[in-house]
């Protein structure tokens, strides 16, 4: 798109999104605008233009990355599970060395050599690099949902108080199409990350597969009576002090799929950039860019 083409989509966009905002007009006023096949018809072209004008710019290298407002990082969760892990995984070494700790270890399966990588920068990576791949997917899903607006949807968005109905009529007519669409576009980008864990290279979605599942067991076996009652013996009191003992027990499970995490954050952002842009028509004379804009929105200052 062309930067004259986005300029337009944009004004186009904030046109049609003040058409939706003026709850201050009259009912008749109201009913005039809606009721002009034309307008409507500006209306649903606007927002088509406008929908691809916003993925475009989410599409972009650094779209989701490069923006604090729909940046995706670990879930929390992830984050302190590897956080407290990296941590974790000298002590549980120290504490393998005593036999009694390390029978239970090599009976409940539990591979520590899943707990050796530094996984957040790459998955963090491919989080973002995957809702940068799948927004511009979300283009054709939005022209349906928007094709189908009748003018009793303009109406219950033009009379409702909120400052982001707008977005939510799309948020509520797109989130699950979308959901589909992004899927495998996610995981497949996230699937292009390699990550090593111990000796082995995986690519990064089943690296955290790995680190969740050898991380669950180890949860498991760390909140088992039995190994409660190691923790408690002389033996490892000597070898380990209290909050060494305390970081072990703070081993928590943690989801093993991350794929439907990073397409509800990616779905989030998009849906933050178009409430960001609704809330501006709203409140900021700043943002009314045309003629038009100034004649409604001046009546209602007045």
């Amino acid at each position: 798109m062309t930067t004259q083409l986005k300029k337009h989509a944009h004004q186009i966009l904030t046109f049609c999104l003040t058409l939706f905002l003026l709850s201050g007009c009259s009912e008749d006023t109201l009913k005039n605008i809606l009721n002009n096949d034309k307008t409507v018809d500006g209306l649903k072209e606007a927002l088509k233009i406008g929908t691809q004008n916003a993925t475009g710019m989410l599409g972009k290298n650094g779209g989701y990355y490069n923006d604090p407002t729909v940046f995706i990082d670990l879930p929390p969760e992830a984050k302190t599970t590897i956080e407290t892990a990296s941590k974790v995984a000298g002590i549980i070494n120290v504490v393998n060395s005593i036999p009694l700790v390390n029978t239970l270890i090599q009976n409940s399966g539990v591979d520590l050599s899943a707990f050796s990588s530094d996984l957040s920068g790459n998955l963090i990576s491919a989080f973002n690099r995957g809702a940068e791949k799948a927004a511009p997917q979300a283009v054709n899903v939005f022209v349906e949902a928007i094709s189908k607006m009748s003018i009793n949807d303009g109406k219950k968005i033009l009379f409702n108080s909120n400052n982001e109905a707008a977005t939510d009529y799309l948020k509520e007519n797109t989130s699950a199409s979308l959901a589909i669409a992004f899927s495998p576009i996610i995981n497949e980008t996230i699937s292009e990350i390699n990550v090593g864990v111990g000796n082995e290279k995986y690519n990064a979605l089943n690296a955290w597969k790995l680190f969740a599942e050898q991380n669950n067991k180890l949860a498991e076996l760390i909140q088992s009576s039995k190994f409660q009652d190691v923790l408690n013996n002389p033996m490892v009191s000597i070898a380990l002090s209290d909050s060494q003992i305390s970081a072990v027990k703070s081993i928590q499970p943690t989801d093993t799929d991350l794929g439907s995490y990073v397409v509800g954050k990616a779905l989030d952002g998009i849906f933050t950039k178009i409430g960001i842009e609704e809330y501006k028509i709203r409140t900021d004379a700043n943002a009314r860019v045309n003629e038009l804009l100034q004649d409604v929105f001046g009546q209602l200052d007045n």
